[in-house]
This record gives C-alpha cells, sequence and structure tokens, in this order.
C-alpha cells in the first residue's frame, strides 16, 4: 500500500502534519527546523525507527548548514559597515590636521603642518580595494607611532583619540573579515541554496512520513506530530500574514 493510500485509509486520528509554506524566511525556517532537532531527543520511541532517525539525520545537519550560511550572510551584510567605520575614521583625522594647520598658533598649525606631511600620502586610500585599504591603513598607522609623529600628536587635543578609533576600526574590520573566511570554509552553499535543500527534505521527505506514522503507531509518534503540526502551523500564519500586509500596503 502506497503513502497516500496509507493516508486515506487512516484519516481519523489527527489532523495531517502541513507542509512548511515556500515563503518561510530563512531564518525562521532554521529556528522551526531547531526545534526538530530538539523534539527528536525528547522522544526516545520513535529514534528505533531507523527511517525516522535518518530523515531527522537530514535534517539536522542541513539546520546545522543553514545556521553556518546564515551567520555568512549577517557577515557579509557587516563588512560595509565596518568598512564605513574605518572611512569616517580617516576623514575625521584630516578633517582635523586640516583645521589645526590653519589656527593662528605656531604650535598647533606646525604640529597640523608636519603630521600633513605624513597622512597626504594616504590621502584616497579609502577608495581603495579593502584588502589594499587594510594594508594602507596599516602603513599609516605605523607612521604615526614614530617620536616625531607622537610629538605631534600630543600637541593637537583630541587628534590621538581619532587615530585609536582608527586602529580599532581596522582591528574589527579585520575580525569581520575572518569570521567570513570561516563562514566560506565551513558553509560552502548560499543560505538559499541550503534552504531550498532543507525545505524539500522536510516538506517531502519527513511531513509525508510522520503523517503516516501517527497513523499506524499513534502512542509513539502523535506527541512529537502534535507539536511539529503546531509550529508548522505557527510558520505558516506567519508567512500568511506577511503576505496580507504586502497585499494592502
Amino acid at each position: 500500500m502506497g503513502v497516500f493510500s496509507l493516508l486515506a485509509s487512516f484519516g481519523g486520528l489527527m489532523n495531517q502534519v502541513s507542509k512548511v509554506s515556500n515563503g518561510i524566511q530563512v531564518a525562521e525556517f532554521a529556528h522551526l527546523t531547531g526545534k526538530f532537532a530538539t523534539w527528536y531527543d525528547e522522544y526516545p520511541a520513535p529514534k528505533e525507527d531507523r527511517f525516522w532517525t535518518a530523515i531527522n539525520t537530514k535534517v539536522s545537519d542541513l539546520t546545522s548548514k543553514l545556521v553556518v550560511a546564515i551567520n555568512k550572510s549577517k557577515v557579509i551584510s557587516r563588512l560595509p559597515e565596518a568598512d564605513a567605520r574605518r572611512d569616517a575614521a580617516l576623514t575625521a583625522i584630516f578633517s582635523a590636521l586640516e583645521g589645526y594647520s590653519r589656527l593662528p598658533i605656531a604650535e598647533k598649525s606646525q604640529a597640523a603642518a608636519a603630521l600633513l606631511l605624513v597622512a597626504n600620502k594616504y590621502r584616497g586610500i579609502a577608495r581603495l580595494d579593502l584588502a589594499s585599504e587594510s594594508a594602507q591603513i596599516e602603513s599609516f598607522l605605523t607612521d604615526l607611532q614614530s617620536d616625531e609623529a607622537k610629538a605631534a600628536l600630543k600637541a593637537l587635543d583630541g587628534v590621538s583619540s581619532i587615530v585609536t578609533e582608527l586602529r580599532e576600526a581596522e582591528d574589527n574590520f579585520k575580525a569581520e573579515e575572518k569570521t567570513l573566511t570561516v563562514g566560506k570554509t565551513e558553509g560552502g552553499e548560499s543560505a538559499t541554496e541550503v534552504r531550498k535543500t532543507l525545505l524539500a527534505v522536510v516538506n517531502d521527505e519527513l511531513v509525508p512520513y510522520l503523517n503516516v506514522a501517527v497513523r499506524l503507531d499513534s502512542a509513539t509518534y502523535e506527541e512529537v506530530a502534535k507539536k511539529i503540526s503546531h509550529e508548522i502551523n505557527e510558520a505558516n500564519s506567519k508567512v500568511l500574514q506577511r503576505g496580507k500586509k504586502t497585499v494592502s500596503k
């Protein structure tokens, strides 16, 4: 007897577990299937079913991949922000030095002029590619560590703190870049690609199998089926609500 014949034969025990809506967002889906893994561990009896275990292993492995891919996407989205922070610090340094250089106070204007001789070598580095900009920022910061540069910085209130901000911004950028590299190594596929594969496993394997299993052996499967059904319905409801809001706009 096929799967759909079994479903028809045992239609009276509980409502069928619905498939997950194709409109579910990536992060929502990872959260949903993460719960599936928790409930798999909470209910030992179904774990004796090797087919159920195999399906859940697939879901768990793909959920882990999806989380990695989501984290990778978050890092990508933070890189422009991290780059903007260091660009802002560079702009602030040049603005401060140019301002001080125009002051009618010899000590301030001379110190600013001395530092501009160093800084002018690095004008325009914010327009370089990300890696080249990092190299140039490191070189700039090294130049600002010379005894002459340190002495000049002491004469200019506030400029040292902007240099510190540039150092921190560059360190932050490198940290984000490193996390991105790790994400690529561990993840490989994009979040969208993993989501598509996981959705197919849930809708074409887990849900149909669970609908059959709960009708054949309700004592073993009914509790976990109810939990999964409830969570899928909640997730699908959110998708539906978003759709209604979009139409009403």
